[in-house]
């Protein structure tokens, strides 16, 4: 190999190393703009048994019925409006249209979204005092 040859195959490794440090101060910078957004919306996903698509008129209905959104919805760019409902309360809304509950182009595309959480608390259990066998009802 000649020195030509050397120089060449450093100054592509070179550019390679800066093309990376380049992608990675972005893709830094795009969190710390985000603030934790991201986060928060796959942890508040994580929690979803269902999530569903409601019309943006729907979500101004449910703020004027006195139901707030939750903030992450708020620090998304452009923002949304997501509601954390009862799977009952969600039932009752007309025209929802049901999502997978995922990162995709399709619930990024929805202005507005009702998210149905998962029952973190099971109701309790009563059991006999005699024997510990939980009671029938």
């Amino acid at each position: 190999m000649n020195a030509e040859e050397g120089g060449r195959r450093l100054e592509k490794r070179l550019a390679q190393a800066r093309a990376r440090a380049a992608l990675r101060a972005w893709d830094y910078r795009q969190r710390h703009h985000a603030r934790g957004a991201w986060f928060r919306l796959c942890r508040v996903l994580a929690l979803a048994e269902s999530v569903w698509r409601i019309s943006t008129q729907t979500a101004l209905d449910l703020v004027r019925e006195g139901l707030a959104p939750d903030p992450v919805g708020e620090a998304l760019a452009p923002p949304r409006v997501v509601f954390l409902l009862s799977k009952e309360r969600c039932e009752a809304i007309p025209g929802r249209r049901a999502l997978a509950p995922r990162l995709d182009a399709e619930l990024l595309g929805a202005e507005a979204l009702v998210l149905v959480p998962f029952a973190l608390d099971p109701p309790p259990v009563r059991r006999s005092r005699e024997n510990g066998v939980p009671d029938g009802d």
